[in-house]
């Protein structure tokens, strides 16, 4: 790559880099539901409208202040994003709760607490400015309110629309005290190299923080992992050799930015290598799972990946196109985020090997948002690896292998001693390497300018697992798991298990497993979802006790049947276990349940 010495410094300098030696070249597409492409930005425009935003950002607020960045459907929140990390801010990017007053106003527990999760987010954070879709602004506003009593400083509300443009309207107060207005830019700017927009100050050291990712939530509130640049570039650089990206790499992506997969792996990687990247809207896939394929097709697509719930409902939706797919291109399909299930990489590559789809193409990897993003993932070019569970416990019989540590030191440890563990045997895993992120910001908040050197951190991770000749094998999280006389169970896997006997009978059925203290001791409470009147109830609950009968060797008490959605999941779609035991112990999980049989 030719430039300045510094283009690799940071993901700033690369796109700065990018923007001068191919001004031209197509970063993003964004795609409608009939895959036509709405919007384009090549990396000349990218970097200018960064260039705009960041002094428009500094206008407002300093360096290091945090920005709060509400995150829809499309590619705004995204440019304020990038913006904020050229301003030299703090990017905090958020899911904005769907109704927020609505769910508020009707009390209802699994909206209530999304609600409650963000603003939790908001007092956490303490931002100084907060950038939302002019469409949003009320929902926003009632957040706000939420979470006013915590804000130490006037927060600036601004909308997307409003980022960088050249003329200044006034702002005002609204009766919560956050100003609402639409934000100018007088640029300080020069002509750089090859005539693109040049900052009017420096871009920020490695050193300093990046942005906070707030975790999903899925165990307990959601909290903020500080990333520096450092940590940002060291894991944008360990991703390449595992997903094979390089210029002429197409990314095809439908998952949300504003979760660490969709953020790093999908949208910040490919402005690291300088490729291109199709979005389709997270919606639009959701409600018709055979565009993501679709959209490779259409769009030469090299890399794309998703959640293994993803992987499921594509196989589930194969043939739903107006005509087949042409996966001959697809280089790589990564599948991370959320346990691995072979029965479900099984049945997606079944589903579209007769499209051209390589079995070596499935790269399963493991990662998380205190390591930035990627931990360990496959190299080489070979169909996806397993091995038996070890001491399954009635758990999936095939464990499927998420590939070798990239640029990190991968141990497993006794959860309670902290011991290392010999190879095959399930312990919690740990992570050592550059890409860990310093800690969470409301332990590191309050120390003054914040600034860390590049250097390897250690990371209890609170995920079980094992290794196998050198290769990572993730099995859930501690606190997921269910002792029962002594035996210890995975939720995951008695879910998966449950999910795997039902589905014939069942269409669409999830299971949620979780312990809870009952005067009798600790007992197992399973709800199932997805039920229709059609379906033998009694049956269902026969087919539970008797399956984890058989294969683990215990009867739960407590099955109950309940009408889908009745169970609170993350804005990424993970279960929260806890809340669901905080509910059905305080008798609030569901109001109008399909049938209880406990």
């Amino acid at each position: 790559m030719t430039g300045s010495s510094q283009t690799t410094d940071t993901l700033l300098h690369r796109l700065r880099e990018h923007a001068r030696s191919g001004p031209e070249r197509v970063a993003f597409q964004q795609v409608d539901r009939e895959l036509n492409v709405v919007r384009k930005l090549n990396y000349g425009e990218l970097w200018q409208r960064t260039a705009q935003g960041a002094a428009a950002l500094r206008e407002l607020a300093e360096p290091g202040d945090r920005v709060l960045i509400f995150f829809e459907p499309g590619l705004d929140p995204f440019l304020a994003f990038l913006s904020t990390l050229a301003a030299g801010m703090v990017a905090v990017p958020a899911a904005l709760p769907p109704a927020v007053s609505a769910a508020l106003a009707q009390r209802k527990p699994a909206a209530t607490r999304r609600v409650e999760a963000a603003a939790n987010l908001v007092r956490d954070a303490e931002p100084r400015v907060a950038l939302a879709s002019a469409a949003a602004m009320a929902e926003v506003e009632a957040l706000l309110q939420r979470a006013a009593n915590h804000c130490k400083a006037r927060l600036h509300l601004r909308s997307f629309a409003a980022i960088g443009e050249n003329s200044r309207s006034p702002s005002s107060s609204n009766a919560n005290g956050h100003e609402s207005s639409r934000m100018g830019a007088n640029l300080v700017q020069r002509e750089g190299a090859g005539g693109i927009e040049e900052l009017s100050h420096d871009l920020p050291s490695p050193e300093a923080v990046a942005f906070l990712q707030y975790t999903s939530g899925s165990t307990a509130l959601p909290k903020g992992v500080v990333v520096t640049h450092a940590n940002l570039a060291r894991n944008l650089a360990a991703i390449g050799p595992f997903v094979r990206s390089h210029r002429e790499s197409v990314f095809i992506s439908w998952l949300p930015m504003f979760h660490d997969m969709g953020l790093v792996g999908d949208s910040l990687h490919p402005l690291w290598v300088g490729c291109r990247c199709v979005k389709l809207l997270p919606p639009d896939f959701l409600r018709r799972p055979h565009l993501w394929m679709a959209a490779v097709s259409k769009f030469k697509g090299t890399i794309t990946g998703g959640p293994n719930f993803a992987y499921q409902l594509a196989a589930d939706h194969a043939g739903r196109g107006t005509e087949p797919p042409d996966l001959s291109r697809l280089e790589v399909c990564y599948c991370g985020s959320e346990p691995i299930r072979a029965a479900t990489m099984d049945a997606f590559a079944a589903a579209y090997a007769p499209h051209g789809l390589r079995a070596g193409a499935i790269l399963p990897c493991y990662g998380m948002a205190e390591s930035t993003l990627l931990v360990s993932g496959v190299k080489d070019d070979a169909p996806f690896r397993t091995v038996p569970t070890p001491s399954a416990g009635g758990g999936p019989e095939r464990a499927v292998s998420c590939g070798f540590p990239s640029e990190a030191e991968v141990s497993i440890l006794d959860p309670e001693t902290g011991e290392a563990l010999p190879e095959g045997v399930v312990g919690e895993i740990a992570v050592r390497s550059r890409s860990v992120s310093p800690g969470y910001w409301s332990a590191l908040k309050g120390a003054g300018p914040l600034r860390f050197p590049d250097e390897p951190r250690t990371l209890r991770t609170g995920d079980l697992g094992f290794l196998h000749e050198g290769q990572v094998y993730v099995s859930g999280r501690i606190k997921n798991t269910l002792i029962v006389r002594g035996r210890k169970f995975v939720a995951e896997d008695v879910e998966a298990l449950l999910e795997s006997a039902l589905a014939p009978a069942v269409e669409r059925v999830r299971s949620v497993v979780f312990p809870v203290a009952t005067s009798q001791g600790e007992e197992v409470v399973v709800l199932v979802e997805g039920l229709t009147d059609a379906e033998d109830r009694k049956g269902v609950e026969e087919a539970v006790r008797q399956t984890l009968s058989e294969a683990c060797g215990f009867v739960p008490r407590h099955v109950h049947l309940v009408r889908p959605g009745s169970v609170a999941r993350t804005t990424s779609g993970k279960l929260q276990r806890q809340f669901a035991a905080e509910l059905w112990s305080a008798q609030a999980l569901n109001p109008d349940p399909v049938s209880n049989l406990a």
